[in-house]
This record gives structure tokens, sequence and C-alpha cells, in this order.
């Protein structure tokens, strides 16, 4: 039996793969209403165990949060203690405190593999005497040991090389067959549309003001060949602006980054899917030179995950006008 933790989309390709070729016997276990849409469309229910994820740090509602965390754990113990000699599998990098606990929970009578998702290694080590309270306490309450990093001005708290060794956790490279993927396609059939325009987030992270995102929306969008172009929504930031609502959409739940080779070009600001697409030797763009930051510090922070994340010999192009972005899509105004 396979135990599959999928937390984001970005797991996905690593989690079909692994279920293709686990013969039927596997369970995916994910805490993200999104993906387990997919699972039972894909598979069925019999292949899904859906978990909460209360996952937090240390603040003023903790008495709150810390009953609610001892229910999620005695609600989970009674479904997993059942497993003995399963192969667990995982692939997140920081954030889900409540998947460690139960990763570890698990890693007393079963086998436990990791496949890092993307590589936050570059990022500066956080010493703040606040991050060393977190550390403390993601340790003594989800049993798990942390490293934190600075992503711009916030602490984030990943997978440390302790927490990896105290659960046995044996390293994977796992790569995604083209049989998985046609697996997928056939569930999940785009449209004819050559280019792949990403939405969502730029304004809600308050990366670009709103207005400034409105006018080169438009801007660029008004060039663009409704017949070629195809709007996929951030799962989390739904909300479209401006010409975004007038080009056809992708369901918003699906995947995308498994259905990336079905496009020539693929268009976003800031996102993994970027590069994923970029490493598959897709035409990337990012659109975060092309319009004016809020912030030039996060901007360039955005720069460098993107370029530190696509492999040697590939590229995410960062126009700054129209008329380049135009010629990447090769698309005459």
């Amino acid at each position: 039996m396979r135990l599959i933790f999928c937390i984001s989309y970005l797991n996905f390709p690593k989690t079909l793969e692994l279920c293709e070729g686990s013969k039927g016997s596997f369970k995916v276990v994910t805490s993200n209403m999104q993906i387990a849409r997919v699972i039972l469309d894909l598979y069925g229910p019999n292949h899904l165990l859906e978990i909460p994820s209360p996952s937090f740090l240390l603040s003023k509602r903790i008495i709150q949060n810390y009953l609610q965390l001892c229910k999620a754990k005695r609600q989970v113990r009674r479904i997993f203690s059942k497993f003995n000699n399963a192969e667990v599998y995982f692939f997140f990098v920081a954030y889900t405190f409540f998947e460690a606990w139960l990763i570890n929970f698990l890693s007393i009578r079963n086998t436990i593999f990791y496949s890092e998702s993307i590589d936050i290694k570059f990022r500066p080590n956080a010493d703040s005497f606040k991050s060393k309270c977190n550390v403390w306490f993601l340790r003594v309450v989800y049993k798990f040991q942390s490293k934190p990093r600075l992503q711009n001005e916030t602490t984030i708290y990943s997978v440390s090389e302790e927490y990896l060794s105290k659960i046995q956790a044996r390293i994977l490279n796992i790569s995604v067959s083209e049989n998985s993927l046609e697996r997928f396609r056939s569930v999940f059939v785009t449209n004819e549309s050559k280019i792949l325009y990403l939405t969502g987030g730029v304004v809600e992270r308050n990366e670009v003001q709103e207005e400034e995102y409105l006018s080169r929306t438009n801007a660029l969008l008004s060039l663009m060949n409704k017949a070629e172009l195809v709007i996929k929504r951030h799962p989390k930031y739904e909300k479209l602006r401006g010409l975004e609502l007038e080009f056809n959409e992708m369901e918003n739940y699906i995947p995308v980054n498994l259905l990336l080779k079905s496009f020539e070009i693929v268009v976003g600001y800031f996102s993994a899917t970027l590069v994923e697409s970029a490493n598959m030797g897709i035409t990337t763009i990012s659109l975060i030179n092309y319009y004016d930051s809020t912030s030039e510090q996060r901007k360039q922070d955005r720069i460098n995950f993107l370029k530190r994340n696509v492999n040697n010999g590939y590229r995410i192009h960062m126009p700054q006008s129209l008329t380049e972005i135009l010629q990447l899509t090769r698309i005459s105004n």
C-alpha cells in the first residue's frame, strides 16, 4: 500500500506517477479540497483520504488552536493507526506542520520516501528571537524539526535534514512518464488554445497596485487573439479583472502543470508553474518586469527564485515591454 501526501498542485505530477505505478494499491492523502476533487475524478473515493490541517505557529490564539490540533490528532490517529509496512511518500518543503506530525507518526511502522518539490535552500537562514521560539514550538507540538528561512519579510519553516533523518526518509528522484500524463489528459481535455495565461494573486498579494495591473493587463490582452489564449486562475485567487473576463477559461480545480505540454507558450507573473513549463522546453514568459512592482526587494526575490529553479539550458523570458512580449508570443499587433 502506498500513502501519497499531496498538498499542492506542484506535487501533483509526482503524485500521479506514483498512483499509476502502484497497481491500484494506493491512497492519496490531502487537506486540499481541489486536489481531492481531482483524485475523485481520476480514481474514485476508495483512493482518497481527506484530512484536516491545523498548522499554526505561536500566536494569541494558542489555546484555541491547540485544542483544535488535539482533536485533529485524535481523529487521524484512528484512521492511520491501521497502516503497517506501507510506503509513505511526501514532497512538501515548508508550511505543512500537521502533515509533518502525521508522517512522523507513520514513520514508526512504515517506510518513508521523500522527493523535494522545489529548491528553497538558497533562501537565507532566519535567526530572530521569534523564529527561534517557533522552531522550539514546532519541535514540541508537532515533532517537526524545522529550518527557519527568510522569504522577503516573512519567515518560513522548512523541512530540515534533522527531521528527514529522524523519520529515516529515503530520498527519491521521481520522473513523470508520458503514460501517466496521457492518463490525466484522457480525463481532462483542454481546448485548442496555444497560449496558457496564468492569473491571480498579483494584486491580492500586493505585488502590483490594482490600477497598474488593470491598465497593463488590458493593454496586453487587447492585442491577443481570443481563439489562441485560455485563462487559468490561481486556485486561491479566483478574481478576474478587466479583459481577463473576455477570454475562455480552464476549469479552476484542474492541475494545469499536467497539461503544460498541450500549449506552445505559458505566460504568468510569478508561479512555480512557470518553472515547470520552462524546464519542459516550452516558451515561458514572466510578466514580472512588465508591471511596476510595489517592492523592488520582493520583485528581485521572485526573479531569483525563478532563475534558481530553472534547469541549465532553459530559461524564463522576462520582457519589459509590449513589443517584447508580442515578439515572444509571435502575435502581430
